[in-house]
């Protein structure tokens, strides 16, 4: 079998590659930019490694040996490493393919003749939603080359129309409003777009459609090891509350559990995944999610349940924190553990606002915080900041938010 590790962002080479891939022709791995330890590649089945992309002066490794696989893979992509190290997960087609057939089942697909992928080839929504889909799909594929940046919402908006289905993350999706806002374009109408890979606000929701002028807006929620789908809010369900995802795909078995998080089985289940331990097969997976389901059978995401403050042994979930300041102050906010010696951890948090307006209400921010959770946090760690820091798949980083306020 031919191996080839890819590394770089959106570009004609990777299409190429992908078809190839999906025909049985061979096993692409889709490497992010930052990408340097190989040796994963001894977990890898048989076959002849190739690098292609940017790699520099970087070398095809030698393998020791070989992994039996009871089915050969045809794409790989690594994990965005929220919660830990980045994992190397394989799919077979019967993966990608049976997750985006169940996905795409929500759409009008009669009305879907060509996708918009702001996320890279490197991220498993853009690898299996984007190029994959179009591929299995006969979509055309519009991709921007190179690195995100304002030429990407540049192309999106000479490029839109009444049967485009984009794809990005809130990031790109708020990025491309301020764009639209500050250049005085107008959006062209389009069909759909899905928003997914962090949380979605209601707020966001409404912002596409009556903004961008998408139709039938959708939210998706999963994970790199479903490939990547778990559950789906269909397309112009307007969401009554932040998170809300809507119900499973047809074509998993799911269970719920506010302590494990959600274990999902079935035919999107990743064929492989590659850590520091080896390699594994796995039949089911469990995501250490906060899922609520409500009445109706909505599923609304509340969060990691690994991005919790451990303060004195009493645990608050971060992402609750950054809700709580942003329903009563309206001030977005990322937070973040900050090691101490008496307590564990102290809550640190990112704040998106000016230095001064920080300066005259840290106090307020804090004691607010007191009020709502019971516990005197410390007001030093709070940051004022124009941005957040993003990792590669331009979701916040929280590892990277604590050297803000080192």
């Amino acid at each position: 079998m031919r191996i080839v590790l890819w590394r770089g962002y959106h570009g004609p080479e990777f299409r190429e590659l992908i078809a190839y891939a999906l025909e049985g022709k061979l096993l692409l791995i889709a490497c992010p930019p930052e990408l340097d330890d190989l040796s994963f590649v001894e977990h890898l089945p048989s076959g002849r490694l190739e690098l292609l992309g940017s790699w520099g002066d970087a070398v095809v490794p030698e393998r020791k040996g070989f992994k039996h696989y009871p089915e050969l893979p045809c794409l790989g992509v690594f994990t965005s490493a929220t919660t830990e190290r980045a994992k190397l997960v394989l799919y077979t087609r019967a993966n990608v393919e049976s997750c985006a057939s169940s996905i795409f089942a929500l759409f009008e697909r009669s009305r879907i003749c060509e996708v918009f992928c702001y996320p890279q080839p490197f991220h498993t929504f853009g690898l299996t939603l984007g190029y994959a889909s179009a591929h299995l799909f006969g979509w055309e594929l519009i991709a921007p080359e190179g690195k995100y940046s304002r030429s990407h919402h540049e192309a999106w908006i000479c490029s839109v129309g009444e049967n485009t289905l984009t794809l990005g993350t809130p990031t790109h999706f708020l990025d491309l409003a301020q764009f639209v806002k500050n250049s005085g374009t107008v959006s062209r109408p389009s069909y759909s777009a899905i928003a997914g890979g962090a949380r979605v606000s209601r707020e966001l929701w409404l912002l596409m459609r009556d903004q961008l002028l998408i139709e039938a807006p959708s939210i998706g929620y999963g994970a790199t090891e479903a490939s990547p789908g778990v559950s789906h809010l269909a397309p112009g369900i307007e969401p009554v509350e932040d998170g809300e995802v809507g119900r499973p795909l047809s074509h998993l078995s799911v269970e719920v559990d506010p302590l494990s998080g959600v274990t999902f089985r079935g035919s999107s289940v990743c064929s492989a995944i590659i850590s520091e331990t080896g390699v594994e097969f796995p039949e089911s997976f469990t995501l250490p999610d906060l899922v609520r389901v409500r009445a109706d059978g909505t599923w609304v995401y509340e969060g990691r349940a690994k991005f919790t403050l451990n303060r004195g042994g009493k645990k608050i979930l971060l992402e609750a924190v950054e809700k709580e300041l942003h329903s009563r102050f309206g001030i977005e906010a990322l937070g973040f553990s900050v090691p101490d010696s008496r307590l564990g951890e102290e809550l640190g948090l990112l704040l998106k606002t000016s230095a001064e307006d920080l300066r005259f209400r840290r106090e307020e921010f804090v004691s607010h915080l007191r009020e709502k959770y019971g516990m005197n946090f410390s007001s030093q760690h709070l940051r004022a900041v124009s941005g957040f820091p993003l990792n590669a798949n331009l979701k916040p980083d929280r590892h990277k938010a604590l050297t803000h306020q080192l």
